[in-house]
């Protein structure tokens, strides 16, 4: 049989906290780290035991993890409650944070990898699908950033209506517009591609012009400008 030994009676080197301490981050593993956050095992097992489960069940994608919510962790394992979910949950948002420092004057946006940078950690993580739209001045720096529209795992309606009448309201002269597929596919569907150009049409006869439409995932995007189809 098996004989569990308490991370507190390990090796101090074996230790993740304490190897952090000694060796540095860049030495512990993403089974160490996730670790660390749970702090403890359960019944026979050790907190690097409950770690490395979770991430095979994520086939150590921490995109994937970066999703479940708070019940998706304590459901699937036992000894896992609210508080150590919170924790999980919380390092995750801490570091979407991390991508997007507040600022009073925002960086200009003037290329696809700018703009997948700024909206990665608004999107890049959500379970359904949504719709975002950037406005930005003629200096290409952002004046207002929202969600417009939300919608299942397959898709969202989208109204240009709406979406124009806020570019109006925020004297907005550049627009980006942007969703996410959940599905982790970048491409665009035929509807996607009819959308950008009513879009892209629409802001014209207002005197505006949009930028880019993005296609973001959790590991990139699509950008319709790069491809030239604006």
């Amino acid at each position: 049989m098996k004989q569990n030994v308490p991370m507190s009676s390990w090796a101090e080197d074996d230790r993740p906290r304490e190897k952090m301490v000694s060796k540095g981050l860049p030495a512990l593993s993403t089974n160490e780290l996730l670790a660390i956050l749970l702090r403890s095992g359960h019944g026979g097992e050790s907190a690097l035991d409950v770690a490395r489960r979770m991430l095979l069940d994520c086939d150590n994608d921490l995109n994937i993890m970066a999703r479940w919510s708070v019940r998706d962790f304590t459901n699937r394992y036992k000894g896992v409650g609210v508080a150590k979910a919170a924790s999980v949950i919380a390092a995750f948002e801490l570091a979407r944070r991390r991508e997007t420092p507040g600022s009073e004057s925002p960086p200009p946006l003037t290329s696809s990898e700018e703009i997948y940078r700024f909206l990665r950690p608004r999107m890049g993580d959500l379970e359904r699908e949504e719709f975002w739209v950037v406005m930005l001045n003629n200096a290409c720096r952002p004046k207002a950033c929202e969600r417009l529209f939300s919608g299942g795992i397959d898709g969202t309606v989208v109204d240009p209506r709406v979406l124009f009448s806020r570019a109006l309201e925020e004297k907005a002269s550049l627009l980006v517009v942007a969703h996410n597929h959940p599905s982790g596919n970048a491409r665009p569907s035929e509807q996607d591609t009819t959308m950008t150009r009513r879009i892209s049409e629409g802001a014209r006869t207002l005197d505006m012009k949009l930028l880019d439409h993005l296609i973001i995932c959790a590991s990139g995007y699509y950008s319709f400008a790069d491809e030239g189809l604006l």
